[in-house]
């Protein structure tokens, strides 16, 4: 099996080098962030109730302009939304400050996740422990529309990752590859390295 430390440091360091990299990205394909905010502030400044009052029920909030669904109550659980509210309470009204910070709570919410689920792997299937960090690896390239040399570059780090935390030569060379074919890739279309092709 491998070695704890070496799992939980791949899986914390791909999560936050994944997700941090996308705090800064609109949502795009992803409007059920307003949503998830608009619910937050139904609770936290208006004094609603998300099961029962819903987005459109409250015109004169500065996100109702942004949520997808606006008739519809919340599909989440009292949990997660005493936790949206306690968000929307501490990020206030800046339309800036709440994508972060509910960005940053599903984050939490994700990343426990991936703990959870390589939590268990490494007990009983120590192999496959590093699976919950793939899906993230897709939902990155999908939600920034990213080009193939970042995607390349990503698998890289996956993979380097790998090949210290397993010890692997053969993870070794495929982040070499992956890195370099990002690499090459990116520096094809900048101007001046037509060299390359």
């Amino acid at each position: 099996p491998q070695s704890p430390r070496a799992m939980w440091a791949v899986l914390v360091v791909s999560l936050l080098a994944i997700h941090l990299s996308m705090l800064w990205l609109y949502p795009i394909d992803a409007a059920d962030l307003f949503d998830n905010i608009s619910r937050g502030r139904i609770t936290a400044r208006h004094g609603g109730n998300p099961f029962y009052d819903t987005p459109r029920d409250y015109a004169q909030d500065p996100f109702r302009g942004y949520v997808a669904w606006p008739g519809t109550t919340s599909a989440y659980g009292p949990l997660w939304e005493l936790l949206a509210a306690g968000t929307s309470r501490m990020v206030g009204d800046d339309k800036l400050a709440n994508v972060l910070g509910f960005k940053l709570l599903g984050l939490l919410f994700y990343g426990g996740c991936v703990a959870l689920i390589a939590g268990i792997l490494n007990r009983h299937a120590p192999e496959r422990a590093l699976l919950p960090v793939l899906p993230v690896l897709g939902f990155w390239a999908v939600e920034t529309r990213v080009d193939y040399s970042l995607l390349l570059l990503s698998a890289g780090v996956l993979y380097a990752g790998l090949s210290i935390a397993r010890r692997s030569f053969g993870f070794g060379v495929l982040a070499a590859l992956a890195a370099n074919g990002g690499l090459w890739y990116f520096l094809n279309r900048q101007d001046g390295f037509g060299f390359l092709i």
